[in-house]
């Protein structure tokens, strides 16, 4: 194996039910509204689509895809910074044209990225949210359609990263799941009370190790993170209970390839492909059947200050039988050497049988420990 980019110490059923007519900001009447049973039609249900946030954020919670459309994806593609645990394994000369002048000029935290490893004693914790809501779905030909209601999810990923050696990480994942299908003029962020009823719930819904590896000594700007996710929670999908679409039971098998470079001292460009497998282990009543998805990403990233990075978005989504594309802006502030915090916007443009036309609202906070 090879050297990595190792950070040194700074010097259900298709009938869809009436919504009940909720008038806007009358939070009791849209309480009382989740004692009615909302449906999603079919081609309509979703859940949420978790980019990877840059390392700048966007933790890649990643996605899954409920029967009809994405589900969570979300991750975080960020900044590199190249430094040299052992002797004659310095970065190609390629990648230090770019890379080298940004070291010396930025904090390491602001120009560590997915792509960057931990050494032995370093570890990284961070907790990534994602709200993800809409009221309207592509259909087969692309179109946007009606869903009558408003869909809403959360994700929370608390993720918790160590390093061992300067080409391998190990680390686990956890993530939460909230859903409340609600009037569609009811506020998304109301699924943040965290309500279980007959249109809502919550759950600690999957967990599983990781690993990151640098697999070429000359190209620092390169790693490869796969992660298996097992389902904790039961009844994700609903189809015992009639609940809302929480997340698959399928075990999720996650790979990601990611790649930094460095353009100049104020620009940066991260890019992500990732193999998404959710595999049905038991029996084809015991879960969605199994699919590949392969989601695209690339973040343009620019540093103004040394403490505030801002950057731009690009990510498509493809399966066999649908797509989606979405486009976001976001931001990230140092607020010590060691912790920062991140915002990002995303707005999903077009899809082909898949949940869409949809807004996602995404936070992250993040520890670095050098």
């Amino acid at each position: 194996m090879g050297q990595a980019d190792v950070i040194s110490k700074p010097s259900k059923p298709d009938a869809v039910v009436e919504t009940p007519k909720v008038a806007r900001g009358d939070s009791s009447a849209q309480d009382s509204a989740l004692t009615r049973t909302f449906q999603i039609p079919k081609g309509g249900e979703s859940s949420p689509v978790m980019l990877p946030l840059t390392d700048s954020v966007i933790a890649s919670p990643l996605p899954e895809m409920p029967p009809q459309g994405p589900s969570d994806s979300v991750k975080q593609a960020f900044t590199g910074e190249i430094s040299s645990d052992s002797p004659g394994e310095m970065p190609s000369d390629s990648l230090m044209d770019g890379l080298l002048e940004e070291a010396t000029d930025r904090p390491a935290l602001q120009t560590y990225t997915s792509s960057s490893m931990l050494a032995w004693g370093q570890w990284e914790a961070r907790y990534f949210q994602q709200i993800y809501t809409q009221t309207h779905f592509f259909d087969e030909e692309g179109k946007p359609q009606p869903q009558n209601n408003r869909s809403t999810y959360y994700a929370g990923i608390a993720s918790l990263t160590l390093g061992w050696k300067s080409w391998i990480n190990f680390g686990v994942d956890a993530w939460l799941r909230s859903v409340r299908i609600d009037a569609e003029n009811a506020s998304p962020f109301a699924v943040l009370s965290f309500q279980s009823g007959p249109n809502s719930r919550t759950s600690l819904s999957t967990i599983g190790p990781k690993v990151k590896i640098q697999p070429f000594r000359k190209f620092n700007g390169f790693t490869i993170q796969s992660s298996l996710l097992f389902p904790i929670a039961k009844d994700q999908e609903g189809r015992l209970s009639g609940r809302p679409y929480l997340g698959s039971q399928n075990l999720l098998w996650w790979t990601q390839f990611f790649y930094t470079r460095g353009l100049g001292s104020k620009w940066q460009i991260f890019a992500e492909l990732d193999l998404y497998a959710s595999l049905n282990t038991g029996a084809p009543s015991q879960g969605q059947p199994s699919t590949i998805a392969l989601p695209v990403s690339a973040f343009l990233s620019y540093f103004p200050t040394r403490r505030i990075t801002v950057y731009a978005m690009n990510q498509a989504w493809m399966t066999s039988s649908s797509i989606w594309y979405q486009v976001g802006i976001g931001g990230k502030y140092r607020i010590t050497d060691g912790l920062d915090l991140e915002l990002m916007y995303g707005r999903f443009l077009a899809g082909i049988n898949a949940a869409g036309q949809a807004n996602a609202f995404n936070l992250g906070l993040r520890i670095v420990h050098w």
